[in-house]
């Protein structure tokens, strides 16, 4: 049975009533999907009253939310910057195949290129510009090749790692 991160760093922020590991990392609720609501609520909470709040607070907001035994603040910050990062490529690359299947190379390339610089921002926040934008060219000339492929042969010719 698969575990969800989000839940289980919420749990570890309500157990050990910190949350200042979380933020450092640039964890917060934008990076989550299942439980942004309950993650918001957190943030808001400390915002307000300088505290995590108790866990009797929490559960008379969210009485379905099951609070896991878990203090593991570090694994589960690293865990759900992971899945987020897992969705939002998934995501990107499921509109990118569309776009191309369309016939819009110019649109996949722009949108992923977006997207990507977007995460990289989300992610890394406290990066330049120029870092991003270096460690995303890569991407970019991949993207860039794909479109050239496709205006030759029909194919946007999708590495696969097969050699025939």
């Amino acid at each position: 049975m698969a575990i969800n991160p989000e839940q289980y760093l919420i749990s570890a922020v309500l157990n050990t009533e910190e949350f200042i590991p979380v933020l450092t990392e640039g964890v917060n609720s934008n990076l989550f999907h299942t439980f942004q609501d309950e993650m918001k609520f957190i943030e808001d909470f400390i915002s307000k009253n300088k505290t995590v709040p108790s866990k009797i607070i929490f559960k008379n907001r969210y009485p379905e939310f099951s609070i896991k035994d878990s203090k593991e603040l570090k694994h589960f910050t690293d865990e759900v910057r992971k899945t987020h990062i897992r969705f939002v490529l998934a995501t990107g690359i499921e509109k990118t195949i569309e776009y191309l299947k369309n016939e819009q190379p110019d649109v996949a390339m722009s949108k992923l290129y977006k997207q990507l610089t977007n995460l990289s921002i989300e992610i890394d926040g406290n990066r330049s510009e120029a870092e991003i934008i270096s460690e995303t060219s890569f991407i970019l000339s991949e993207v860039e090749e794909r479109i050239k492929n496709s205006q030759l042969t029909g194919i946007p010719g999708i590495h696969q790692g097969l050699k025939l």
